[in-house]
């Protein structure tokens, strides 16, 4: 996630263009004549305006499989180290208690151990 940020954070701000997202329209719009377009009332962006917005399309789709990629990652992980501490856990069990070392706060203690 940290590598995520770094990257939007280095990521040029996309320029303000004249296109709104919709639903932020002014407030509810006046219904049309029976003749009249709908072409002729709404702007239609620009083409450069529609490449850079697939361009971003594109990069946010790309960021999300990263975020998925690391997440599945990160989880596969985690089974890992749950599935190591299993075993040592199991291992412990199996040495018996007299000699064994047993975890302290994250470290190992060696009874009778200086």
């Amino acid at each position: 996630e940290a590598v995520l940020e770094a990257r939007l954070a280095a990521a040029p701000e996309p320029p303000l263009s004249p296109v709104s997202p919709p639903g932020s329209g002014s407030g509810p719009r006046p219904c049309r004549e029976a003749g009249e377009d709908s072409r002729s009332s709404t702007p239609q962006p620009s083409t450069p305006q529609l490449r850079e917005l697939d361009g971003y399309a594109e990069l946010v789709e790309r960021l999300k499989d990263e975020v998925s990629r690391g997440r599945s990652a990160r989880e596969a992980s985690c089974q890992s180290l749950n599935a190591l501490r299993s075993s040592y856990r199991i291992l412990l069990q199996r040495a018996g208690g007299g000699s064994a070392a047993v975890p302290v706060a994250g470290k190992l203690a060696v009874p009778g151990g200086g």
